[in-house]
């Protein structure tokens, strides 16, 4: 049985015969839930109370838009760059403000899920699906003093559905463009004090050609994705819950060899697979006193291998094993209704081993045995809330690594009303990402002296609404990153690597500022916004893959009940890139629709770069042309 039989076998049995049980386990109704507007803070806050940039992706701005990663999610929204190295499947990066995408510390239901193997520890945004996903927050600036490492330029934090009120059941299926198959099924529901969500997403694409096909690159790279989450949560009474989350990822890629002229590779294959397991036990100690616990586990394993072939005679396989492992304890001390303190502290060990092969100029190998480090830390906040509308909030967080040391950052931020429907907020914060675990011991070329790599940045705006349906905010950002970790060649030889290493010899800066206007007509809906961005590094050259401009506009038009259109733009701004490279801006522009056709029954469609534009994110890679997919979705 092909691993296409056996992901749709599973999607048909939980839609057949988990259907009858969340049924029989359903006896009432619950009441509604309030939806949690953000988690800047760690707690549940009006936005108006945030003082920093905070973007909040809503599952029916996803569906609006028929979204099917998180990664198209977060395309053209203001603050946020988007790098796909070739067409579905291929590693693709989000840049917050500038910053690189080693800067952000990306999360799952609070849950960190970067990736230790990565000689960055990064997060690859292309096999998460948004089948599940209730919201996607994405905080912009330094966040360490909340969250630690990682989080030296913002964080993205990914919220999952959860199972509230009587069984749900749904299910998508949708083909469309490059031999695509694509399904979706979940189980949502709450019965007594047990609320519970599972869900499966599958494709299945033959793709494009991940190296560009303006280079003569005609090869299609294919993909196939099964995914797994779900989630359990019991209420043990007097406020307190268990939470329980686990989610797999399996995926299978074709790559080529390189992006530009030849990279075309007709047998190099990629496998990539993670699973995530999180608990969290919360108690009311008291009826001021909030205590959480949570444990979680990160695992990664990804293997590359391209054998000889006619084109190319030669072997090149990696492998990379990585995970990390958190327990964190939190106290939340309801002090008044107008103060909130914070404590707490968490300890978190990652672990790394990879091995590297090539014979393309003579036979060459690398191994990086498991190597782990641990870093503990313990953090303090002040969230108070006037009644005047007045907000402030203040921390500090001292973190020691096993290897460099200490660290210590803060973050202070207001948020206060100037006028009826207006406000003034303003944060400064400071941020550390710790060097990975490839940098600080692969014995070819890390460098264990390495120390934390720094940011500390600004972040003012203004937020208004006019009238009962517009709202517009304008932002001015400024972040400065120190103690970068980069290449140091030591003889200058640019076509010798042997004998260099990983130094702390780097510095950026980043400014811009980033504005949005929504509209709410009635049957119309329109928001247009826009980001205007400088950078630099220590030499005065513009960081790459940056574009200076960029605007989006999203339209939603729904003339009957029944009946949804949208369609959404993005222009995007010339940009360096690697080899003295310049890539050319570009207009794309997306349509979405759909049909309802019963109470339970809608068939949905979408076109991706309806103009077919020709363009690169990055460098000699490929991207979608006009592409057509349509389907039906079912929810009972």
């Amino acid at each position: 049985m092909t691993r296409s039989m056996r992901a749709y076998l599973t999607i048909f049995l939980m839609t057949a015969f988990l259907s009858p049980a969340a049924a029989a386990l359903s006896q009432s109704s619950t009441d509604d839930v309030p939806e949690v507007v953000v988690t800047a803070t760690r707690l549940e806050t009006p936005v108006d109370e945030v003082s920093g940039t905070i973007l909040v992706i809503s599952a029916g701005e996803i569906e609006e838009k028929q979204a099917r990663t998180v990664a198209d999610a977060l395309r053209g929204l203001p603050g946020i760059d988007l790098v796909s190295q070739g067409g579905p499947g291929k590693s693709s990066s989000v840049l917050l403000r500038g910053g690189n995408t080693r800067f952000t510390l990306v999360m799952i239901d609070g849950v960190e899920v970067n990736d230790p193997s990565n000689p960055e520890r990064t997060f690859d945004f292309a096999h998460l699906a948004t089948g599940d996903i209730e919201r996607i927050e994405v905080l912009f600036g330094p966040q360490s003093t909340l969250y630690g490492s990682d989080a030296i330029g913002g964080v993205i934090n990914i919220i999952t559905k959860k199972g509230t009120g009587r069984p749900t059941i749904a299910a998508e299926v949708e083909a469309g463009s490059h031999k695509t198959l694509r399904a979706h099924a979940a189980v949502r529901g709450r019965s007594g004090k047990v609320s519970y969500s599972l869900s499966a997403d599958h494709v299945d694409s033959e793709g494009i050609s991940a190296a560009s096909a303006l280079d003569g690159n005609r090869e299609p790279d294919g993909y196939e994705n099964f995914s797994l989450a779900g989630g359990l949560t019991l209420d043990l009474g007097r406020g307190a819950t268990l939470r329980m989350d686990v989610r797999s990822i399996d995926a299978e890629n074709e790559l080529d060899h390189a992006g530009g002229p030849g990279g075309d590779d007709p047998n190099f294959k990629g496998d990539a697979g993670q699973l995530l397991l999180g608990a969290r036990l919360t108690v009311f100690p008291t009826a001021i006193w909030e205590l959480s616990a949570g444990v979680s586990k990160n695992v990664h394993d990804r293997h590359d291998l391209n054998e000889p072939d006619p084109v190319r005679d030669f072997t090149l396989e990696l492998d990379f094993k990585g995970q990390s492992e958190k327990v964190e304890l939190v106290n939340n001390l309801y002090l008044s209704d107008s103060s909130t303190l914070t404590l707490g502290m968490d300890s978190e060990r990652e672990t790394g081993e990879s091995t590297f092969y090539s014979d393309e100029f003579g036979p060459f190998s690398s191994s990086l045995p498991e190597e782990s480090a641990r870093i503990d830390g313990i953090f303090l906040q002040e969230q108070y809330a006037a009644r005047s509308g007045l907000a402030l909030t203040l921390g500090v967080r001292g973190d020691d690594h096993s290897d460099f040391g200490r660290e210590t950052t803060y973050r202070a931020g207001i948020s206060v009303p100037v006028s009826p429907g207006t406000r003034f907020r303003m944060v400064y914060g400071t941020g550390f990402r710790a060097p990975a675990i490839d940098q600080l011991f692969n014995p070819d070329y890390g460098n264990p002296d390495l120390t934390a790599e720094r940011s500390r940045g600004w972040d003012v705006g203004l937020e208004t609404a006019i009238g009962k349906n517009v709202d517009a905010s304008l932002s001015w950002h400024l972040t400065k990153y120190d103690d970068l970790i980069a290449w140091f060649d030591a003889d200058g030889d640019p076509n010798t690597w042997d004998d260099g290493s990983y130094e702390n010899i780097s510095t950026a800066r980043t400014k811009g500022v980033d504005l949005s206007l929504d509209a709410n007509l009635g049957a119309v809906f329109l928001g247009i916004n826009g980001s205007l961005l400088r950078t630099g590094d220590d030499h005065g050259e513009e960081l790459l893959r940056r574009p200076e401009t960029r605007w989006g506009t999203r339209i939603r038009y729904e003339p009957t009940e029944r009946i949804a259109l949208s369609t959404d733009a993005v222009y995007v701004g010339q940009r360096k890139d690697w080899g003295n490279v310049t890539l050319g801006s570009y207009t794309l522009v997306n349509l979405a629709g759909s049909f309802s056709m019963s109470g339970h029954l809608e068939l949905i469609g979408r076109v991706r770069n309806l103009l077919d534009k020709a363009y690169e994110e990055a460098g000699g890679y490929g991207t979608e042309g006009r592409s057509v997919y349509a389907g039906v979705k079912a929810e009972l």
